[in-house]
């Protein structure tokens, strides 16, 4: 495993829209993945973007983080309409509390992170060596 030093800023940004209806328990797993990330707090910003869905799925987000207690590192913004997914991404990449990350992490709302995973992404730019 690498050092936290060692790894670059990123910024992860997911759009949703209805994703607990359609998802069920699995979203459950994706949100639990982005929970479980093991990396500097200074070096991460999650940006979850919710299309206006009509199943809650914005207040499940924060509540199943902060029940993690990881809202810290991770931004929910809810909007008022559906403006399509790469508005939503576009949304995510510009609204953001924290320093411009080098990386940008556009993910699906059915992508499960993991640690190895992410050091797998930053190993086949070269970005880090084990």
């Amino acid at each position: 495993m690498t050092s936290d030093h060692n790894l670059p800023r990123v910024r992860i940004i997911m759009v949703t829209y209805n994703s607990v209806t359609k998802l069920g328990g699995y979203f459950d797993k994706v949100l639990s993945g982005i929970a479980e990330l093991n990396y500097d707090y200074d070096k991460i910003d999650v940006v979850i973007v919710d299309n206006n869905s009509s199943d809650n799925t914005a207040k499940h987000a924060e509540k199943t983080l902060m029940s993690k207690d990881r809202t810290s590192k991770v931004n929910v913004i809810k909007l008022n309409r559906n403006v399509g997914l790469p508005k939503g991404y576009d949304v995510g990449a510009t609204t953001s509390k924290s320093k411009i990350p080098k990386y940008f992490l556009f993910i699906n709302d059915d992508v499960i992170l993991t640690q190895e995973g992410l050091i797998g992404w930053f190993q086949s730019w070269n970005e880090i060596k084990l």
